[in-house]
């Protein structure tokens, strides 16, 4: 009995290892199928330390585990730095799985491509390199060179938006009237700038308007009255000036100015430039004015 019990655990091995072997023989390289977010870490000296989220479609119908990635990027055909992986993936059976990449790219030779980053909608993105998947019991390293054309240009504008209307950008501070007479009402926008980018940017014009919630008939607008550079990690508050003189929108909004809990909500558009490149940065905030009383403090 005992000699059968160890025939039968020795076949189911056999088995087991032979179907395995077959398997791998015919195993299917997982492939990249595109750049989906790119994200800025830090600068230090001439590295630009980079966050890519790749897609990962895995044709087989097992997963496998990526244990490690060590790859070259090129834009244009032009090295630009390399990227490897902090930890493992499972690469899920059939179907697609997000890593991200940690890329460590020159700023010298970033510099020399970004023309042709935004000249085009088309950017050939190359990654070649070797990454290691572990599929059973069996690890294989896979060589591999991967060719995509993606809108960068599109990634890197979007990137900037979405940093520069938010936390880590142009923020809405305070909403305060300075003034108050019977024919307008002068306010106070608190305009917080943020910098949470390596390098500087300089704000080269800003243009808002403010809009009661709710309503499409614009109170009044302002400008930056001159271009601002913000140096990296920092932030600064700036006063803007706007007054309110349409009579038939001021008796809307008393109830803001003299104790009310409503809000305003400012539009606008930035124009910032990023190493030596400008892009429209729109933005939409709403913020509670500050109330006052008509007879001061």
């Amino acid at each position: 009995m005992v000699s059968i019990l160890k025939n039968l655990i020795f076949l189911l091995a056999l088995l087991f290892f032979s179907t395995t072997i077959l398997y791998s023989c015919n195993f299917e390289k997982p492939y990249i199928e595109k750049i989906s977010n790119v994200k800025v870490i830090s600068l230090k000296d001439t590295i630009l330390n980079l966050e890519l989220t790749l897609d990962i479609q895995n044709p087989n119908l097992v997963s496998a585990i990526l244990q490690e990635i060590d790859s070259k990027i090129f834009v244009e055909n032009r090295q630009i730095g390399t990227s490897s992986i902090d930890r493992e993936y499972e690469l899920a059976a059939n179907g697609k799985t997000s890593i991200t990449l940690q890329t460590a790219m020159y700023v010298p030779n970033l510099s020399v491509v970004l023309p042709k980053i935004f000249e085009t909608d088309s950017t050939l993105i190359t990654v070649e390199g070797k990454y290691m998947v572990k599929k059973f019991v069996f690890s294989t390293e896979i060589a591999e060179k991967t060719e995509l054309y993606i809108n960068l240009k599109e990634q890197i504008q979007k990137n900037i938006n979405e940093t520069m209307s938010g936390e880590g950008g142009i923020k809405i501070d305070y909403i305060k009237p300075t003034e108050i007479t019977p024919q307008n009402v002068k306010l106070e926008v608190g305009l917080k700038l943020v910098n949470i980018y390596p390098f500087s940017y300089k704000l080269k014009s800003l243009h808002i308007i403010c809009y009661p919630e709710g309503s499409d008939t614009p109170l009044g607008e302002s400008d930056l009255a001159r271009a601002i550079e913000l140096l990296p990690n920092s932030s600064q508050t700036l006063p803007l000036q706007t007054t309110i003189k349409n009579q038939g929108i001021l008796g809307g909004i008393g109830s803001i100015v003299f104790g009310g809990s409503r809000n305003l909500v400012i539009k606008g558009t930035a124009t910032v430039e990023f190493i030596g490149y400008t892009f429209q940065i729109p933005f939409e905030q709403k913020q509670a004015i500050i109330p006052t009383s008509p007879f001061g403090n």
